[in-house]
């Protein structure tokens, strides 16, 4: 399957398995996403929560669990529900801001004796504080900052609000400085970009886009932590590297982002002086073999025209193992070709039959 770009092969994929999970022609457990690069990740893990579909993801760490990108969205969590006590703990001190664990302590007590959240001991911090604590300024500041972005992440456009939200909290400065290289840095804030290129995605093709519905589509609820895990993976959708799948079976494998730079990787491409142990092409032929081999009843192949990549849209080509494959084996849904005048009357044809019911 050929899709416009990256959103739309994680959505195509996210909606088959839902339909084919809602009519029962297919368990959870049977079923595996499998990539070779854990860049991919991201965009599959959105489209499954945003359509309540549990996975686990094997091997790795959830796209959503990266702290980076968990501050963030308890900043924007915090924005729609400012009642949210979770969100402020997490974040009223993310970057460092001064207002420590006693501060927090002392305003979440006043909170609690009068049972309001804690983002109203914020609001009136010079009565719980008193006008001559040191912190108070601080305290201040981020009930400002909050109020003051919580209009626009509401009205949008989003992915500019989010943009300027993050500026002015300085949270890109924040890990370059925690992180002990550039590499690691660029690799944490990478997580915070791949939010923003769903997030943009969304806001595209949404009729009316909304942070407060992005949000729930995500199901955030489930990044507290406090939600049962099957540690045994029963009923649960398989996310995995194809390094990572080697030795499992599964009835329906999802083989994605079949493209050059992916599969083969571009460090395998082309290596630079820093990369190490990156392995050659007949290495990577192996890793199709894996993915291929993992499915025991289907495989879907899937690919992208074109991807976001370092914030551009760039072109992609289709990965040169694919080539080897039987054709008379393949059936192949291109979902970036026009549509011909005769199958447009026939889809035209089937929607007035049903309006005529």
């Amino acid at each position: 399957m050929v899709s416009e770009d990256g959103e739309k092969e994680a959505a195509w994929v996210g909606d088959l398995i839902r339909d084919r999970v809602d009519a029962g022609d297919c368990r959870l457990d049977g079923v595996a996403i499998l990539y070779r690069s854990n860049k991919l990740a991201r965009a599959f893990e959105a489209a499954l929560r945003a359509r309540d579909l549990s996975y686990r993801v094997l091997g790795g760490r959830s796209f959503f669990d990266r702290k980076e990108v968990k501050d963030l969205l308890a900043y924007l969590r915090l924005a729609m529900h400012p009642v949210d006590s979770l969100s402020l703990r997490r974040i009223i001190n993310v970057p460092a801001r001064g207002i420590g664990a006693q501060t927090v302590a002392k305003l979440a007590a006043w909170a609690e004796q009068r049972n309001l959240p804690v983002s109203k001991a914020v609001e009136q911090a010079s009565q719980v504080l008193g006008e001559g604590d040191r912190v108070l300024p601080a305290v201040r500041r981020f009930s400002e900052l909050m109020v003051g972005h919580r209009k626009s992440l509401r009205k949008g456009p989003l992915v500019g609000a989010v943009r300027s939200l993050l500026d002015q909290i300085g949270l890109h400065q924040s890990v370059i400085k925690s992180s002990n290289t550039g590499d690691a840095a660029e690799k944490r804030w990478a997580g915070v970009e791949d939010f923003l290129i769903g997030l943009e995605g969304y806001e595209k093709t949404a009729t009316k886009p909304s942070l407060r519905e992005y949000l729930h589509h995500l199901s955030l609820n489930e990044l507290d932590g406090d939600k049962d895990k099957d540690d045994e993976g029963r009923g649960l959708i398989t996310l995995s590297s194809l390094h990572g799948a080697k030795g499992l079976e599964f009835s329906l494998v999802f083989l994605v982002g079949a493209e050059e730079g992916y599969l083969p990787h571009a460090r395998v491409m082309n290596p630079s002086i820093s990369d190490v142990d990156v392995g050659d092409l007949a290495e990577e032929r192996r890793l199709c073999y894996v993915g291929i081999t993992r499915a025991k009843d289907e495989l879907i192949i899937t690919r992208a025209a074109n991807r976001v990549v370092r914030g551009k849209a760039r072109e992609r080509v289709v990965s040169r193992y694919l080539a080897d494959l039987d054709e008379s084996l393949l059936e192949v849904e291109d979902q970036t070709a026009p549509v011909d005048e005769s199958t447009a009357m026939e889809h035209l044809s089937r929607i007035r039959a049903m309006l005529s019911k």
